[in-house]
């Protein structure tokens, strides 16, 4: 009875051992893009088909499909399967009857797999299965199947494991520049610094920007939504000494926590390799919400431990596709598909023509930086474009910069102003608007140019905070005859003039008439110098 059990489990393993080999082929025909206009056949199909888990079904029919193709073709080969000669099965025919009848049998694996595993029942009984009988053929099973059955968990395991690994020669290569990352540094206490701080950003800081050289200019960048108008904050950085031009924007925040939490079910020993990450995504937080509050919060962001863990995945992740196998799956265990679906997920964030990613600290925030080189970044000047993307808490800070192709430039700006930098990333409106003007800045500007929320004794302390600033910058521009200054500031001037106007439309008078005409006042008087210098 054991003899006969053996005899159908063997059937049974070598089947799945099939499936198995058959999911890494279908992994390299899918990366090739050979299976797609199928799938997306058969995904058509099922969404206009109700049917329990019918996003599943056309994985599982291509699943299915190329396995039945593989055992036809290797039967014709080999006379029986490549697993079942694995696990010993032989077929007691001639040579070329041996073939023909396997693939006859292989033909009749069609309509049984549904039913196969009662199909496959008179085995018990030592009789022909329904496919046997169909095909005129007998299988034998050699002696040994027990020693064989011992390695069947391993191999399978390790076939279905490897299965996403055929994904990673197919993924796009992206340098990585993982060095060491520069620890948070001591205030000195006798630096003099002037305090900045952003609801748009989500920081504060203590800068000690040289700020006759660098200049921040507020700013706006227009984006059409449906039938709406996204007014999305810009701060232009001017190097008045090198006359060169740089930029910042915020961007949406990634949902890093719960791309880990979707990816994490992917690999069975994600929480041995990464216990910090996991006890934390079982701790019951809902990390797709918008915000929390920032009132009585007592403890904000991750604890060091989680941060280096969190830290350490993303790093594998990325560097698993230049990384020998043998090295990632000593680090995460032989799964690839966990960090593979999350490196496609974290450089769908960047810009799709990134080349490089790298770490950076700013302030008490661990960076992840993706680097696109341009050959017209900002004002036709060549250089590169950078997404920072915060791994501190559980959703990360999206910063885009511009920057010219000047190193000292990116080094000094990033270095003088974000040391100090205080990241509260989760939560939305922080700082309360300024009571005095002394505390007014670019960001102030940004965060409640377009504020419903703002009184109107707070938006005319601010529109005049606007002109006032613009009035020293519009007199410093035309005294140094910097004509690219100049620009920066037409160009900024316009677009608040414009999403005044777009607010008008939206909320009448938001704007009054008085500060519309200054701001063109001031941008008039830049314009009529460019043509006089022309």
């Amino acid at each position: 009875m054991i003899d006969k059990i053996s005899r159908t489990s063997g059937r049974f393993m070598a089947f799945f051992l099939d499936m198995a080999i058959a999911l890494n082929l279908y992994s390299v025909g899918h990366s090739l893009g050979l299976f797609h206009a199928p799938l997306e056949r058969l995904s058509t199909f099922f969404i206009g088909v109700y049917v329990p888990f019918g996003d599943f079904f056309p994985f599982l029919i291509m699943i299915l499909g190329t396995t039945w193709l593989f055992r036809l073709i290797t039967t014709l080969y080999f006379g029986v399967s490549l697993s079942q000669m694995f696990m010993g099965i032989k077929s007691n025919g001639s040579f070329h009857g041996n073939r023909f009848k396997g693939a006859l049998r292989t033909l009749a694996e069609i309509p049984s797999i549904i039913l196969f595993p009662l199909l496959d029942l008179p085995l018990v009984l030592n009789k022909r299965t329904f496919k046997e009988f169909i095909s005129g053929s007998k299988l034998e099973q050699k002696k040994g199947v027990l020693v064989r059955s011992m390695a069947f968990l391993p191999s399978f395991i390790i076939l279905v494991s490897l299965a996403s690994f055929w994904e990673i020669p197919f993924s796009p290569s992206i340098e990585t520049k993982f060095g060491l990352i520069s620890p948070e540094p001591n205030l000195d206490s006798k630096l003099k610094t002037k305090r900045y701080v952003s609801n748009n950003w989500s920081f504060e800081t203590r800068s000690f920007l040289n700020e006759n050289k660098y200049l921040l200019i507020p700013s706006y960048q227009i984006k059409k939504k449906g039938n709406k108008n996204r007014f999305i904050p810009e701060l232009v950085i001017y190097d008045k000494k090198g006359k060169q031009v740089a930029s910042m924007r915020p961007q949406r925040k990634v949902p890093l926590m719960q791309m880990m939490s979707e990816v994490k079910k992917y690999n069975p020993l994600f929480t041995i390799f990464y216990p910090q990450i996991g006890k934390e995504l079982s701790s019951g937080k809902r990390y797709s919400k918008v915000d929390y509050s920032f009132k009585n919060q007592k403890y904000y962001g991750f604890g060091p431990g989680l941060k280096e863990e969190i830290i350490l995945y993303v790093q594998n992740a990325l560097e698993l596709y230049p990384k020998r196998p043998l090295t990632y799956v000593l680090s995460n265990g032989p799964f690839f598909k966990s960090s593979l679906t999350f490196r496609k997920e974290i450089l769908n964030h960047f810009d799709i023509w990134v080349k490089q990613v790298k770490m950076k600290r700013l302030g008490d925030m661990t960076f992840l930086v993706g680097s696109t080189p341009r050959d017209k970044n900002i004002f036709g000047q060549k250089g590169v474009s950078e997404s920072f993307i915060g791994l501190g808490t559980g959703k990360g800070q999206n910063i885009h910069f511009n920057w010219p192709n000047s190193t000292s430039f990116k080094k000094e700006f990033l270095t003088s102003f974000f040391s100090y930098a205080k990241w509260y990333v989760e939560f939305n409106n922080i700082f309360e608007f300024p009571r005095e003007i002394s505390a007014f800045s670019p960001f102030t500007i940004l965060d409640y140019y377009v504020n419903d929320e703002t009184n109107l004794s707070q938006k005319e302390l601010l529109q005049s905070y606007v002109i006032k600033s613009f009035s020293t910058l519009t007199k410093e521009a035309l005294l140094l005859e910097d004509h690219l200054y100049q620009d920066v500031l037409v160009e900024a001037m316009d677009r608040l003039i414009y999403v005044a106007r777009l607010k008008n439309n939206i909320k009448n008078n938001y704007f009054p008439a008085s500060f519309l005409n200054e701001l063109k006042g001031l941008k008039y008087s830049l314009e009529v110098n460019n043509l006089a210098a022309n």
